[in-house]
């Protein structure tokens, strides 16, 4: 085993750091792109195609979390638009749509105290890309499937290390 300065084992304070890592705030992420009910589905595609985003928080004029905007649903509402033919002197209206028309309002939501367990469950069980971590019905943060990857890497590294050690003592 590794001692610190203060004389804990290494297999202590990793311990202490992985129960401190199971809540959803240590993983969520923090920083995205959201849109204003007032926006247009073009402003919802041009944003999506700008940070790579397959969805999008929808929120309210005072901040409330409204709903989610699929890059899937947008795409969806595209393929008739695709399938028409216009002309020269037409302009298509389509895609200038309200975003209330295409948002989903059926989400699911979590709090950045709950266990990743429950996250995780939630993520498989629904099928859901994401969670919108939500707190006084304010977006704070999003979980998506690949944050746990961090968190996966961390606990295989700390299997791996302890299987290294064990070789060490032995």
């Amino acid at each position: 085993l590794t001692y610190n300065d203060f004389g804990e084992t290494r297999s202590k304070i990793e311990g202490e750091r992985r129960n401190w890592l199971m809540i959803i705030e240590n993983i969520m992420s923090t920083k995205f792109s959201v849109l204003k009910i007032s926006d247009s589905e073009d402003t919802a595609r041009q944003l999506m195609v700008e940070t790579g985003a397959s969805y999008l928080p929808v929120i309210g004029d005072s901040g409330e979390l409204l709903g989610v905007i699929w890059q899937a649903d947008l795409l969806q509402r595209m393929q008739p638009i695709a399938n028409k033919k216009s002309s020269k002197d037409s302009k298509s209206k389509e895609g200038a749509g309200p975003l209330s028309d295409v948002m989903r309002v059926a989400f699911e939501i979590i709090s950045s105290s709950s266990p990743l367990r429950d996250a995780a469950i939630l993520l498989q069980q629904n099928n859901c890309g994401c969670l919108l971590v939500v707190a006084d019905n304010r977006l704070i943060g999003i979980v998506a499937p690949r944050n746990f990857l961090g968190v996966m890497i961390d606990l295989l590294q700390d299997r791996q290390e302890l299987k290294f050690d064990d070789l060490d003592e032995g």
